[in-house]
């Protein structure tokens, strides 16, 4: 016997894939924070995502906030992820800040994360490439900066291994920096 799909789960399923996630129902609290005037909007992430994946060689699609690589390059086998996914959270503060008690004047503050995902097939947060950067909204810019400065440093990683398979040299993905380097290198950069 042969059972079939239900159509109205497969058309849910369908719908849900092709919408905006930042479209659907939300909390009370995911509305207000979404409803925030920060420095970095969602309109400019995404606009600097596609220039990433441009520079890439890839293309970003914002609805599923994922970086597709160049379909030459993931073939080989050799890169350690396909996939990036980016992503831009907001949630109250009192989700990252260790010990909050109540009265604490910073547990409902809005907080922001931006984090770099490798799709590696394991968990993400073991891989070299994982980062979030995270902080209170007020600093948003700042860790904007830094998530920046760090999918820039994974493009030319990209950029190396591209140019090692056209040269048709063995294709080893290249070592990246640690976070403690590219802390100290933006530091030195953007604090004079």
């Amino acid at each position: 016997m042969s059972s079939k799909p239900d159509p109205r789960r497969v058309a849910r399923s369908w719908v849900d894939r092709h919408v905006d996630p930042r479209l659907r129902k939300q909390t009370p609290t995911e509305f207000q924070l979404m409803e925030l005037r920060l420095p970095v909007s969602e309109a400019r992430f995404d606009r600097a995502m596609m220039l990433v994946a441009r520079d890439m060689g890839g293309t970003y699609n914002k609805h599923t906030s994922v970086i597709m690589l160049p379909k030459e390059l993931t073939e080989g086998g050799k890169m350690p992820f396909t996939e990036l996914g980016v992503t831009y959270r907001k949630f109250p503060c009192g989700f990252i800040i260790k010990n909050v008690q109540s009265d604490n004047p910073t547990a409902g503050l809005p907080c922001v994360s931006f984090d770099v995902l490798p799709n590696v097939g394991s968990d993400p947060r073991r891989s070299k490439f994982y980062r979030s950067f995270q902080g209170e909204a007020a600093t948003s810019k700042r860790l904007f900066n830094q998530f920046v400065a760090w999918l820039a440093i994974l493009s030319r990683a990209v950029k190396r291994f591209r140019q090692q398979v056209e040269a048709g040299k063995p294709a080893t993905f290249p070592r990246v920096a640690s976070a403690e380097t590219v802390a100290a290198v933006w530091l030195r950069t953007h604090l004079r």
